[in-house]
């Protein structure tokens, strides 16, 4: 994990200050913006190589999520929901939620002419 975590620390480092571009890690994965997928490859070798003193890692290019972005989520395998229960705390919570959404925007006794459009 500590060889994990200075390989994360190099990344970000290289996105931050010499791309100056965002970058969000996920545990040893990271999201970058599109268009920086192969910055982020060679980075990602370096920055192992500089660590772990081993050349040519093999690293996996994962793009499986792209087309979900695009075209929206996968619906050939329907989810069976009727398996999973609520908890009591959810059930409450949810209630709560109801009661709140039934509220008008506006309160009744607010004046009409006070409000700002």
């Amino acid at each position: 994990m500590y060889l994990d975590s200075e390989i994360t620390k190099i990344i970000i480092e290289r996105f931050t200050r010499h791309y100056k571009c965002p970058i969000l890690t996920i545990h040893d994965s990271y999201i970058v913006p599109f268009g920086y997928d192969r910055i982020l490859y060679d980075e990602m070798q370096n920055a192992f190589e500089k660590v772990s003193t081993v050349s040519f890692p093999a690293i996996e290019h994962t793009t499986q999520y792209y087309d979900i972005l695009e075209n929206g989520p996968l619906t050939d395998k329907p989810t069976d929901m009727s398996r999973f229960m609520p908890s009591a705390r959810h059930l409450k919570d949810w209630q709560e939620f109801k009661v709140f959404k039934s509220k008008p925007d506006d309160p009744e006794w607010l004046p009409h002419w006070t409000m700002i459009w």
